[in-house]
């Protein structure tokens, strides 16, 4: 918070972080065109989250109140968004879409050995034999990354970034892809770095559910850069009408308004004092949203 502080600016404060407040500004944000989503101003932190790769798709789809819970989720209550997709995969036959989709690429697409050993890990995934799907899974995405890579000629045969003498690892190729910021972020901070790095490794005791579930969902993002976009499609369409998605989001109401109210706080920190006037200016009549 900037060091001298209006006059005005406690009570605005409490007003701006009020429940009311908070919600008509929301649907007035979402008016602007530069502001496509009503979560996006007081999550925009949240952005770095590598799960936003999987809420980003889904914010066109709820209201204000359920995106501010769908992001809380990802970002306080990572297990529970597993818990939802693992559903999808097992009981919703994701696994089996997946391992269709993959089978069928044609076998001039480079990397049709490591989309072997991925359909084998997503065929343990069916039946829920988590352990059993994690190497398979983890060797079959990275031979699959890295056959890309070779064949658009960013690594050579012996893995060596073309031109040079480096031989980076996966994230490091990976980088090399120009792939979806949201998706390149949650393949190097889930999948294979972050809570992934023990995973790669093969020396993870716990969490094996969840990263095998990661895995399941970058396969769906890595197809989609293979120009195959139904499966992703379905994880989206599916995810929109969970029961159980929504049933989790409902359960966490007062949380993710603490979560957001808490974001919102940061958002004004370092602000001059001249920036904070101009706040108050442009809302000091605030009343209804203009809708």
């Amino acid at each position: 918070m900037a060091e001298s502080q209006p006059s005005w600016w406690p009570e605005a404060l409490e007003r701006i972080m009020s429940q009311e407040f908070r919600r008509g500004f929301s649907r007035f944000l979402f008016m602007l065109d530069a502001l496509s989503r009503p979560a996006l101003w007081v999550l925009r932190e949240e952005r770095e989250n590598p799960l936003w790769f999987l809420v980003d798709p889904l914010l066109d789809f709820f209201d204000e109140d359920d995106g501010h819970r769908l992001v809380y989720l990802a970002a306080e209550r990572e297990d529970e968004l597993v818990d939802v997709i693992s559903e999808l995969l097992i009981e919703g036959g994701g696994a089996e879409l997946l391992a269709g989709a993959l089978s069928g690429v044609d076998d001039e697409v480079p990397g049709r050995t490591s989309r072997r050993h991925t359909v084998h890990g997503l065929e343990h995934l069916a039946r829920g034999e988590w352990l059993h799907a994690w190497p398979p899974m983890v060797i079959g995405l990275e031979g699959q990354v890295r056959a890309h890579a070779t064949a658009s000629g960013k690594i050579d045969a012996d893995g060596r970034l073309t031109g040079g003498r480096q031989r980076p690892g996966v994230e490091g190729v990976a980088k090399q892809l120009a792939l979806a910021e949201h998706f390149e972020r949650f393949l190097l901070r889930r999948v294979y770095g972050g809570t992934g790095h023990l995973f790669r490794h093969g020396v993870a005791e716990s969490g094996v559910r969840r990263q095998v579930v990661y895995m399941a969902v970058a396969t769906a993002g890595w197809l989609e850069v293979l120009r195959i976009k139904e499966p992703w499609d379905w994880f989206v369409s599916r995810l929109k009408e969970s029961e159980r998605l929504q049933r989790t989001l409902e359960s966490h109401g007062a949380e993710a308004d603490s979560f957001v109210l808490d974001l919102m706080a940061k958002s004004f920190e370092g602000k001059s004092a001249e920036e904070l006037e101009r706040l108050q200016d442009l809302f000091r009549d605030w009343g209804e949203p203009p809708i």
